[in-house]
C-alpha cells in the first residue's frame, strides 16, 4: 500500500513538472522593437512617451531567483536614444518600483507588487523557465505587458486606467486583456476589456 502511494506521488511530481514545461517552457522571449531579452518577464508602457519600464528575472549563480532582489527593473529610454537608465527614487516609490516582495518558495516563487498596479504578480522559475503570472480577465495568465493611461496636470500626474495583457496559461494562443480604472473611492475597478 505504501509503495503504491509513493508511486502515485512520484507520477504526480513528474506530471506537475511536465505541466510547467508544456505551459511555460516554450522558448518564448519578448521582443520590443529590436530588444530581444530572454530574461524579461514583462514590461510597462505609458501613453505619454515611448520610455518603457522592463522587469527582468534576476538569477543567482546557481540559476535560481535571487532572494535579495528577485526582479531587476529599469527604464529603456526609447523616447531619447534607447539607453538603459535606473528608475529614480521617487518613480520607484510612486509608480514603477516594487512596493512588496514576498518569498513563497526560495529560489523558485516570489510574489511581487508594482507600486502603481496594486495587484500581486507571481514570479516563478521552474525547469530553467521564468515567467510572471497573474489573473487577467478571470484566467491565470502569463503577464506580458501593462499599459498605463496617465493624465498630466502640472505638477501632478494621475492614473486614469491600466490595461493588462497576458497569455492564457491553459490556451497558449489566447491573449487575455483586462482594463482597470483608477477611482478616488475605489483604487481600481474593473470596467471593460481594452482593445487587443
Amino acid at each position: 500500500m505504501f509503495l503504491y502511494i509513493k508511486l502515485i506521488l512520484v507520477v504526480l511530481l513528474f506530471s506537475t513538472a511536465n505541466l510547467y514545461a508544456d505551459m511555460q517552457c516554450d522558448n518564448r522571449t519578448y521582443n520590443y522593437g529590436d530588444i530581444h531579452d530572454p530574461n524579461t518577464l514583462f514590461y510597462l508602457e505609458k501613453n505619454d512617451n515611448a520610455n518603457t519600464t522592463f522587469y527582468d528575472i534576476n538569477l543567482d549563480k546557481n540559476g535560481l531567483i535571487n532572494s535579495e532582489k528577485p526582479v531587476d527593473f529599469y527604464w529603456k529610454l526609447f523616447h531619447e536614444d534607447g539607453r538603459r537608465e535606473e528608475v529614480s527614487f521617487i518613480a520607484k516609490k510612486l509608480a514603477f518600483g516594487l512596493s512588496e516582495i514576498k518569498e513563497i518558495e526560495p529560489g523558485k516563487h516570489y510574489s511581487i507588487r508594482v507600486a502603481s498596479m496594486d495587484r500581486n504578480i507571481e514570479v516563478k522559475r521552474y525547469d530553467n523557465c521564468s515567467w510572471a503570472e497573474m489573473v487577467i480577465d478571470g484566467k491565470v495568465s502569463r503577464l506580458e505587458r501593462v499599459m498605463l493611461k496617465i493624465k498630466k496636470s502640472i505638477p501632478f500626474v494621475s492614473l486614469v486606467y491600466m490595461d493588462l495583457y497576458g497569455m492564457d496559461m491553459n490556451k497558449k494562443e489566447k491573449i487575455n486583456a483586462e482594463r482597470w480604472y483608477h477611482d478616488e473611492d475605489i483604487r481600481y475597478k474593473n470596467k471593460d476589456k481594452p482593445p487587443l
